[in-house]
């Protein structure tokens, strides 16, 4: 290896980058794959999804979505959107849930705040949602049942790292 040091600083840059790829690809699968929720009991939560041989024809259930659907060869075509009339048939027939709630996510929201707007990711929710949950709001209140009901005004919840860049803490984001 003294005798020869370009083929050492070879082997040894060559080591370095694949112990540093392998490592940043562990790190990322850790972070999405492996890693669980940030709730209480994360082996409990489970998503609905419907499926239908056909999305043609009148007795069909979504006359219109704003969302996606994916082939399945077995099943035909699969969805996780629901029309609020069957979200509200599980609310009222939750028996087997211990809580049910809905959530779509936002690909890009237009934010104000303080005159000055900005982009940011969201999901609309139901007011289950952080109940379901389990999570507690960092300051305010969280987004309830009767925040679903028709003419309830707006309400709007941020994530703790908005409300640090935005607003300089959770508790001055509250009421904002």
């Amino acid at each position: 290896m003294a005798g020869n040091r370009l083929f050492t600083a070879l082997a040894v840059l060559s080591l370095a980058l694949g112990i540093g790829a392998n490592s940043a690809i562990y790190s990322f699968i850790d972070a999405i794959l492996l890693r669980a929720l940030p709730v209480p009991d994360p082996a409990s939560l489970a998503a609905l999804n419907w499926h239908s041989k056909s999305i043609r024809g009148r007795n069909f259930v979504m006359h219109g979505m704003s969302g996606s659907t994916w082939d399945d060869p077995q099943l035909g075509v699969k969805s996780g959107i629901f029309p609020y009339p069957a979200f509200e048939l599980f609310e009222k027939n939750s028996s087997v849930f211990s809580s049910v709630f809905a959530y779509h996510r936002a690909r890009a929201l237009n934010v104000m705040v303080k005159g000055q707007a900005d982009l940011a990711n969201g999901e609309y929710v139901s007011g289950g949602y952080f109940r379901g949950l389990a999570v507690p709001p960092a300051a305010g209140r969280l987004i309830g049942p009767g925040d679903d009901r028709l003419g309830a005004p707006s309400v709007a919840m941020v994530s703790f790292a908005f409300s640090e860049r935005r607003f300089g803490g959770p508790a001055n984001a509250a009421g904002q």
